[in-house]
């Protein structure tokens, strides 16, 4: 299977993956590895967030709309903010205190 992205520009390249959101075949060139965070919500304990974060591959017209998620869709009720998904985060420690209660 050959990059989407290479053969819309003229090229031929070996693809290595596919987008999470639209399936398209992408070559090392051209993937965009953003981390995803992994959380749980229950009724007591409210959100979780997970410190281990997901591996997500995304093609950069997927990851450039992705992006355009406002900040305030991952505010919580208790004031914390989870990393935009497509943002990388740069402290992976962020767990919320009650995950602490699993």
């Amino acid at each position: 299977m050959e990059c989407y992205e290479c053969l819309r520009e003229g090229m031929i390249r070996e693809a290595a993956a596919l987008c999470h959101n639209c399936s398209a075949a992408l070559c090392f060139d051209h993937i965009c590895e953003v981390q995803h965070p992994i959380t749980q919500t229950r009724v007591l304990a409210g959100t979780i967030v997970f410190p281990n974060r997901a591996r997500i591959l995304l093609c950069r017209t997927c990851k450039a709309a992705l992006e355009q998620i406002p900040l305030e869709t991952f505010e919580h009720t208790n004031g914390s903010h989870d990393a935009h998904p497509c943002m990388p985060e740069e402290d992976d420690s962020l767990v919320v205190e009650t995950a602490q209660r699993l």
